[in-house]
């Protein structure tokens, strides 16, 4: 929380007239432990650390979110009961790292570079057909250029996610 707040935060909304204001002003926060998880509605929210840049030598945080629906509570090991999302956020082309995720999404939503250049800081739709048949088709492809040129659908995804879309999960 502390890093979130002296390097992204802060700047924007430290000063407001008449007072110094602190992360804890706008939300009431709650830390997690690293491989921890927490519980929000039911709903068990797993952030998994993605690859997105390095700043110097070290890796700049960036995390997706596995969610899930739970049961039953309060035992080690909980069955996954209807269905699991896999959120990327960030990331860099990583199969490896994120395999496992990708297996226990039954939707994946991921971010998706189109340009016809590399960046190198978003997994690019090129790296993105190479996945497996059976990952890429629960997969919906967003923070992309505007008007890509790929056929999604074509290539076995489920389909880039379109402004305004809603999902029933």
């Amino acid at each position: 929380m502390h890093e979130i707040w002296e390097n992204s935060l802060k700047g924007g909304l430290e000063s407001i007239e008449g007072k110094v204001m602190h992360l804890t002003d706008y939300f009431h926060c709650h830390g997690i432990e690293p491989n921890d998880s927490f519980v929000w509605e039911g709903i068990t929210f797993t952030p998994v650390q993605t690859v997105h840049i390095v700043d110097g030598f070290r890796f700049m945080p960036s995390y997706g979110l596995l969610i899930q629906q739970l049961e039953p509570p309060g035992e080690k090991d909980q069955t996954v009961v209807g269905k699991s999302v896999f959120f990327s956020g960030d990331t860099q082309f990583a199969p490896s790292q994120l395999a496992k995720f990708y297996s226990l999404g039954d939707t994946i939503f991921h971010d998706c570079e189109t340009a016809p250049y590399f960046s190198k800081v978003h997994a690019h739709y090129n790296d993105l057909k190479t996945l497996p048949p059976d990952t890429k088709k629960k997969m919906w492809l967003m923070h992309y250029q505007d008007d890509p040129s790929q056929d999604a659908k074509a290539d076995g995804f489920a389909g880039f996610v379109a402004k305004g879309q809603e999902f029933e999960l």
